[in-house]
């Protein structure tokens, strides 16, 4: 049985439910989020959530405030504010006899939850193969303007060895073409690229097949321009390279080509990946571990430096590793691991998308949450298909 606050987040929960975890309960008044009004609520505050309900034995909870990396704040003799992590503001409203003990409780909840960016720190021996059994949680790294929702303790979601987490060890030729293509878009010396219009058709970020070749030769990734040209017809191959105008296989140096991940697409997991594959659970784990070094890495003082994160040879193999996703078998998993296997994917896939193109505005994140996607086991997830459809049950959608 799941037993983590993850089924907390997007099931129903009971007053009575809530109330076998609470630390503190009682009415209050909330404000609406679009009428102003306040309204009476019955309020339970348990580790990391703070329910409130219309009634004090409802079946379902009204709605709920996610307490990780929260903030607490009193605003007036009667009144109070939760900011959640994704920015979510609930406003409350109780006597001033009980304001104290409730700013109280929640900010000692809210000191309590570990904040921690890699979801691997808890559990992980640095100076072991396997990680420490007795650990047995998943939590994955939440963007701060998505809803924020955790996977906790598992029993069907058990950890598996750190040597399992790695990744199939990519070919010599992987990694040279990684390389080459990572230095031609972002090293000192890039390759030349020109956004040009050939028969009306606009060709963005594009090179010739010969200017290619001469750059290979001239950053020593080849001895000669036959050696070069054959790299170029391996890159094909291997789908890092394209050309604009299909004119027969391999490679000409005549024609114009570009490279794979100059395509503008919210398809963000377009690699492909000829590695062997592994189950669900070690993929979606060893992405999130791959990326949280990422980040660990670039960032400074606390900040995040997104541009040098998003041009990293890092990232890159990052995006690179993320293809497998698309040949996983999610028959697999049981409905128990295919929730946490999405809960993590949802959380990956909207830190992934906000480090290749920012995050979004409060105006733009709609069309963040139904444009952002992975393929999956063959499929298009966006954002909004993993929580609205899978996590929160097809719900309504955000407006």
């Amino acid at each position: 049985n799941i037993e983590s606050d993850l089924i907390d987040c997007i099931s129903d929960v009971s007053v009575v439910k809530a109330k076998t975890n609470g630390l503190f309960e009682g009415w209050m008044k909330k404000q609406g989020g679009f009428v102003k009004n306040f309204n009476k609520r019955f309020c339970v505050l348990t580790p990391k959530i703070l329910y409130y309900y219309k009634e004090e034995n409802d079946p379902k909870a009204e709605g709920f405030m996610d307490l990780k990396g929260a903030s607490v704040q009193k605003t007036g003799s009667e009144t109070f504010q939760v900011v959640t992590s994704s920015n979510k503001i609930g406003i409350f409203s109780c006597s001033s006899k009980h304001i104290a003990g409730w700013v109280t409780a929640i900010q000692q909840a809210i000191s309590n939850i570990p904040l921690t960016l890699d979801p691997f720190d808890d559990y992980y021996d640095q100076d072991q193969d396997f990680y420490n059994p007795s650990f047995d949680k998943e939590i994955a790294p939440t963007p701060s303007i998505f809803p924020a929702v955790y996977a906790g303790r598992s029993e069907a979601f058990q950890m598996q060895p750190a040597r399992a987490i790695d990744e199939p060890e990519a070919s010599d030729l992987e990694k040279k073409i990684g390389e080459v293509v990572w230095t031609a878009r972002n090293g000192p010396g890039a390759l030349a690229f020109a956004d040009v219009y050939v028969d009306s058709k606009l060709c963005r970020s594009s090179f010739t097949g010969e200017s290619l070749v001469a750059w290979i030769q001239k950053n020593s990734f080849a001895s000669s321009s036959a050696q070069a040209a054959d790299l170029c017809a391996q890159m094909i191959n291997n789908e890092s390279l394209r050309t604009f105008f299909p004119a027969g296989p391999g490679f000409n140096p005549s024609s114009l080509y570009y490279f794979q991940e100059d395509v503008p697409t919210c398809f963000l997991n377009n690699f492909s990946w000829s590695r062997p594959v592994r189950s669900p659970q070690i993929v979606a784990a060893s992405l999130a571990k791959r990326l949280a070094e990422c980040v660990a890495k670039h960032t400074i003082n606390g900040q995040i430096h997104q541009k040098w994160l998003a041009n990293s040879r890092d990232f890159r193999e990052f995006k690179v590793a993320t293809g497998e996703l698309q040949r996983i078998n999610l028959g697999t998993l049981s409905p128990s691991q295919q929730t946490l296997f999405f809960l993590n994917i949802y959380n990956l896939l909207s830190l992934h998308a906000q480090i290749a193109f920012g995050t979004p505005t409060k105006y733009q994140a709609r069309n963040f949450l139904i444009s952002m996607s992975y393929n999956i086991s063959g499929r298009d997830f966006t954002l909004d298909d993993i929580l609205h459809g899978i996590l929160l049950g097809n719900s309504r959608a955000v407006p």
